[in-house]
């Protein structure tokens, strides 16, 4: 199979008239869609993310938060370096599979507060926002954008075309770090934990 076919699979495909260089970078941006082409998002601002890899084929880090910018758009929580940036900092984070609950605990090693979690069966986050207020000004925007794109695939809601274009992204951003994992063999217990260096 093509590379560029490839790399496309999930979005329209592309006819030979439209198989240019024009039409295969215009379909690479929604793959990997910059900070700004997301549009009207539902909620955006920095943030920290708690990051401690260790398992697998990789080695054990030393805990860190990593401040990323944070957009609600779809059904997808998407991370950028800064509100300029060009692609997505690690793999967008699925809300429909997620619960979001607060965390008073102090966590991490400069004690960082106002924490957040969003958990699934796969992978636990742990955020950090600015304050009380902030953190739970997300958690509103979460559980209700969670809400929103379930009545939306269920057909009980229209969808905007920004949203199905940040959701084709997302999904297919996600499927990729799913597939790596599954190629990498990796134990079940690991995989949870596991998140590509090159995609945080």
């Amino acid at each position: 199979m093509d590379l560029r076919q490839r790399r496309t699979e999930g979005l329209e495909p592309l006819t030979d008239e439209r198989y240019d260089a024009e039409a295969l970078e215009k379909a690479m941006d929604e793959i990997h869609p910059s900070a700004a082409a997301l549009g009207n998002s539902t909620m955006e601002g920095f943030l920290h993310k708690y990051q401690e890899q260790c398992g697998g084929c990789f080695p054990c880090f030393k805990p860190t938060w990593q401040r990323r910018y944070f957009i609600l758009k779809g059904q997808f929580i998407f991370r950028y370096a800064s509100p300029s940036g060009k692609k997505p900092k690690g793999t967008p984070i699925p809300i429909e599979s997620m619960s979001v609950s607060e965390d008073n605990d102090t966590i991490g090693p400069d004690g960082r507060r106002y924490c957040f979690v969003l958990s699934s069966i796969r992978k636990d986050f742990i955020i950090s926002a600015g304050s009380a207020d902030e953190r739970s000004a997300w958690i509103r925007a979460i559980r209700a954008a969670k809400e929103r794109s379930i009545k939306e695939r269920m057909g009980h809601l229209p969808m905007s075309a920004g949203d199905r274009t940040a959701n084709k992204a997302g999904s297919y951003l996600f499927k990729q770090q799913l597939d790596f994992e599954r190629q990498h063999v990796m134990p079940q217990g690991h995989m949870a934990q596991v998140e590509m260096a090159s995609f945080n």
